[in-house]
């Protein structure tokens, strides 16, 4: 008998030895734990900024805040605190060496396989029933989280995160079966500011000069980034001179190179976006407080400028923890030299204000072969399609959106074709489009008349000026560029075919000037001066101020004595007359004139013919010639009288003093 307990207690000493080794083996191969917390419920809080500064964790911890109080114990801690349980905030299981773990306690291979969830508005509830005893952590994972602020801010500095806990969760009174942990977090955005020109929101400037732009972006302390991404779209009175400059000018940063972003540029604007490796950079240099991006380039004010409407360039920045969808744009080959894009939106019609550009990209180089900019406005619905020609058939082409707020979505049906739908992103924070700063250009339109009062004046037709600046040492010009651009050349053949057009009807005699075939020519003329108009219109991208008179460029009075001069700064400048009309007096003083933002629309005498009654011109007067102008054969004749005249006269004094004598 004595024997047989001595076995017996020998058999109860080595199954209790090996009792925990067995449930370990158990749990490894997914059997039942015999660990006690069956359930840790994960609440996500949230503080005001400096609240959370001054919140003092390892405090609460000593006081006995280790992770394992019960609800009631966390609504305690929300009714004396500046708390809020928020929603959308993922978090996944790690092992204690920090291995992605299934919810058996199983190896992973990455966080998209581990245990994990988004929070809701009462927490997250990880059931940890089948997890083996040992130490784990609850991680947050910031690019798998969808949580977005009232006001746009996504989650920043964290405390008690990640959550490091032993299972089972043990307190005096014994094993938690079902436990409660809070984590804490605070929320912030960060803030873009764009000055012109210094730190101006609008100025004035001539067609072809330089706009400078800044733009400063405070990253926030202990941001995260996943996307950081500057869109800018320029209006159609604005080219991007692609000299873009980022640089650090606050934090610890460190050697911020081109590896750390993407840029593409084109005649609209550019995009620029971290990479993985600026990323890496961003949230080392954030720990230790904010981190400033300066950003700098210029636009130049073209020929499409409209006077007095202001011409901005919308720069957004799209920021979050999470990389967001992202489409990839498809090859499309060229049909008949063409691709055709075709625009749809997901909302049916594009909001106000809108502004998407189309850059057109050579697959094989990368080169950027054309964009267009389209922007809805409040006037008019604007077509979002598009088609680019004149395409090399040979190569193959990539169409690339660039838009604020949407996700485009390429679909490429057939050659030559392709369609691009845009939805709403719901990803991201609502992009920070800071108030973009504006550029005016100005103008003055003229009445070229008779010395009458404008009431009883007449319109005279084909006289001719040139602008001198404020100091009459400089005329207005087009620059001399080395490769000119199609609208220029275009530009000077219209003015070749004006001036031609003037010579045929001058070569003509006075009787066919006078009769149909004279008309005919009028005609000519007034078509080829209004093909010329249009076609400086598109040109005068490059104004300048130049010394050589015959460069100047010439603005000519059409039939109803009309002319303008536009897209100059505010200033005082001077019109000189270089040929006056048929039958009437070269002008031989210069006449100032002003521009400023009331000069197009009011401060004259007379009106342009826009008007009912109004004063929106300033009229320029000529005296008809009543005896011949230098240099004509009208000259000749009037001199060979006056001397037959005068000769008369010296004989007859000759002959009367003759018979005094």
């Amino acid at each position: 008998m004595k024997k047989l307990l001595s076995i017996f207690l020998v058999l109860s000493m080595a199954v209790g030895l090996l009792m925990p080794s067995l449930s370990k083996v158990n749990a490894q191969k997914g059997g039942q734990s015999e660990q006690g917390t069956k359930t840790v419920t994960l609440h996500k809080l949230l503080l005001e900024k400096d609240d959370f500064d001054s919140w003092d964790f390892e405090d609460v911890q000593k006081k006995g805040y280790n992770g394992t109080q019960d609800l009631n114990a966390m609504k305690q801690l929300l009714s004396k605190n500046d708390l809020k349980e928020i929603p959308n905030v993922y978090f996944a299981l790690q092992n204690g060496a920090g291995e992605w773990i299934d919810k058996q306690g199983q190896k992973v291979s990455s966080v998209d396989d581990a245990y994990g969830m988004l929070t809701s508005s009462s927490g997250a509830d990880f059931d940890t029933s089948k997890l083996p005893a040992g130490k784990y952590k609850i991680v947050e994972v910031p690019e798998k989280s969808t949580y977005i602020g009232k006001k746009q801010e996504v989650l920043t500095s964290s405390k008690a995160v990640p959550v490091e806990i032993t299972l089972p969760l043990v307190i005096e009174d014994g094993t938690v079966a079902h436990a409660h942990v809070y984590p804490k977090n605070t929320e912030d955005k960060p803030k873009v500011e764009k000055k012109i020109d210094g730190n101006k929101d609008k100025i004035d400037k001539t067609i072809g000069e330089k706009v400078p732009y800044t733009v400063k972006t405070t990253i926030p302390k202990d941001a995260k980034y996943k996307t950081l991404r500057w869109t800018d779209i320029m209006s159609k009175g604005l080219t991007y001179s692609k000299d873009l400059n980022i640089s650090v000018t606050k934090g610890a940063y460190n050697n911020l190179e081109e590896g750390d972003y993407t840029k593409i540029e084109d005649n609209s604007g550019f995009t620029l976006e971290f990479t993985a490796q600026g990323f890496k950079k961003l949230e080392e240099a954030a720990k230790l407080g904010e981190v400033e991006f300066t950003i700098k380039y210029s636009a130049i004010l073209n020929g499409e400028a409209i006077v007095n409407n202001p011409e901005t360039n919308e720069i957004s920045l799209i920021y979050n923890n999470n990389p967001g969808t992202k489409t990839e744009p498809k090859e499309v080959h060229p049909n008949n030299k063409e691709i055709k894009v075709t625009k749809n939106w997901a909302e049916g019609t594009p909001p106000e204000g809108v502004r998407v550009v189309y850059t057109l990209i050579e697959k094989e180089s990368g080169k950027v072969v054309d964009s267009v900019v389209k922007i809805q406005n409040k006037k008019q619905d604007v077509d979002f399609n598009h088609t680019f020609k004149n395409l090399d058939a040979s190569k193959t082409y990539k169409v690339i959106e660039r838009i604020s707020g949407y996700t485009p979505e390429y679909e490429s049906t057939e050659n030559g074709k392709l369609t691009i739908k845009n939805n709403k992103d719901k990803e991201n924070p609502t992009p920070i489009k800071p108030k973009s700063p504006e550029v005016y250009t100005y103008g003055k339109k003229f009445v070229k008349t008779n010395d009458q009062e404008p009431s009883a004046s007449e319109a005279l037709a084909g006289a001719e000026f040139i602008v001198l600046n404020e100091t009459k040492n400089k005329y207005l010009a087009l620059k001399d560029v080395a490769e000119k651009s199609a609208e220029r050349k275009a530009y000077e053949k219209a003015e070749e075919d004006y001036q031609k057009a003037i010579k045929e009807y001058n070569d003509l005699s006075k009787d066919k000037q006078q009769g149909a075939e004279g008309n005919q020519a009028k005609q000519k003329i007034e078509q080829e001066k209004i093909k010329r108009d249009e076609a400086f219109i598109k040109a005068r991208t490059d104004f300048t101020w130049v010394n050589e008179k015959e460069k100047a460029i010439k603005y000519t009075s059409n039939k109803q004595g009309q002319f303008e001069v536009t897209g100059l700064a505010e200033g005082t400048y001077y019109l000189k007359e270089i040929k006056a009309p048929e039958g009437y007096a070269l002008r031989s003083e210069e006449i100032p004139f002003r521009v400023d933002k009331d000069s197009y629309t009011g401060t004259g005498d007379i009106d342009y013919g826009t008007q009912k009654d109004g004063t929106d011109a300033t009229q320029i007067k000529n005296k008809k010639v009543t005896i011949p102008q230098t240099g004509g054969i009208g000259t000749i004749i009037f001199t060979a009288l006056g001397i037959v005249i005068m000769a008369a006269s010296v004989y007859a004094m000759k002959r009367r003093r003759a018979k005094e004598v």
